[in-house]
């Protein structure tokens, strides 16, 4: 009771200052930009098409490539496919990726197979998977840097669509993630498609995540397609199938691409066993990665880092001072990367050593105007007055 007495006065001493001194002016207003609207003409398509792109933070900083994830139904689903993929990123569950998120024109011919008279116009699909293949794609691995690992993420008719693809160009896509896919369309003519592909045993490692709510008009055809994967799938191929009964058919979206990347991305994260192997650990982590997603996949100074400053943590200082090395022979640009080395041979004992790292890390902060310069000059003054007393 006392802690609601006392909130009361504050609560009121707040409403009075507002009352009397007006609106708080904000000294500065900063627009938050996380992508940009392209406008691509279409010669398969005989009209023009807009895409939604975003480009992952630091993307100008460095000339890493990174994977794309393609969004159909785009705008629907770009924002917050943009921020769950920003937060696993920056949480070591998966890379970073370019997103493009496509906008419709004419849905129900984009994303049907065949013609039927329920949906006018349909029947278009092949003709807008020779724009994503011939077009779309070539466009943007033209004008971004982009590494060979494409996903594609579709909902309902869209992830009718996705299914399609991946069977009609098992290639063109590594993984397809689809919310309540509308496989029962036509006569369940996907499931057809599926069927004659897999007799024609394709071999191709490819994945293939599908997700669906409460939605009792989806069970039989998406169990058909578990039960066909079961009995015929090659055993490169991977896949998941939930039936998320909490969900509906607004809601699905979002569990599934969660879903989906997480389990298409499980092989991303650092586990401990590697952690404990310090430098070895790093190398055979990274090999893992090109095996699992088919690229080369760019040494990560955060997560080098990071290792390092967990074996300084746990007394492991000689482990701790090889991984800090790593990252200055892979980073030599960087200056923190000089900074965490000269505190890994501090605490070795090692005084001038690591005041020669504080130095250079001083110096490169300087000239990058690096966030941590202020730090790093503290780290080099401490050092030489530990020198000076050591010496005295």
């Amino acid at each position: 009771m006392r802690r609601t007495c006392l909130i009361f006065p504050i609560l009121a001493g707040i409403i009075m200052s507002v009352i009397l001194t007006g609106p708080i002016a904000a000294e500065e207003a900063k627009d938050i930009t996380i992508g940009r609207i392209i406008t691509i003409p279409s010669t398969v398509l005989a009209e023009k098409r807009i895409i939604w792109l975003s480009l992952p933070e630091g993307y100008e900083k460095n000339k890493q490539p990174y994977p794309v994830l393609y969004l159909l139904d785009g705008p629907t689903h770009f924002l917050y496919a943009k921020g769950m993929v920003d937060f696993f990123a920056r949480n070591g569950l998966m890379p970073q990726m370019i997103i493009v998120a496509i906008a419709n024109t004419q849905r129900g011919r984009d994303f049907t197979p065949s013609q039927t008279e329920k949906i006018k116009n349909s029947g278009g699909a092949g003709k807008f998977l020779s724009f994503l293949k011939t077009e779309l794609i070539p466009y943007v691995d033209g004008q971004y840097r982009t590494a060979p690992l494409r996903l594609l993420f579709g909902h309902s008719l869209c992830g009718m669509f996705s299914t399609y693809t991946l069977f009609q160009e098992p290639d063109l896509f590594a993984a397809h993630i689809t919310a309540s896919p509308y496989l029962q369309y036509d006569d369940d003519y996907v499931l057809k498609v599926a069927a004659d592909a897999m007799q024609q045993k394709m071999e191709l490692p490819r994945y293939l995540s599908v997700n669906w709510g409460n939605e009792p008009a989806y069970d039989a055809p998406i169990k058909r397609l578990d039960a066909m994967l079961k009995k015929h799938a090659p055993a490169a191929f991977r896949w998941q199938v939930h039936h998320l009964t909490d969900e509906t058919h607004g809601t699905i979206p979002f569990q599934s691409l969660s879903k989906g990347l997480l389990d298409f991305f499980s092989k991303w994260r650092f586990s401990a066993k590697l952690a404990d192997k310090g430098v070895k650990g790093i190398k055979e982590y990274y090999a893992s990665l090109q095996e699992a997603y088919g690229y080369k996949v760019p040494v990560s100074e955060v997560l080098v880092n990071n290792l390092g400053y967990k074996l300084l943590f746990a007394k492991k200082v000689d482990d701790a001072i090889a991984v800090f090395r790593y990252n200055v022979d892979v980073f030599p640009g960087s200056a923190n990367v000089y900074d965490s080395l000269g505190e890994g041979l501090q605490a070795k004992g090692l005084y001038q050593e690591a005041q020669k790292n504080y130095r250079i890390a001083v110096e490169k902060g300087t000239a990058t105007k690096a966030f941590g310069l202020k730090i790093f000059k503290e780290h080099l003054k401490a050092v030489e007055e530990l020198i000076k007393t050591k010496q005295g």
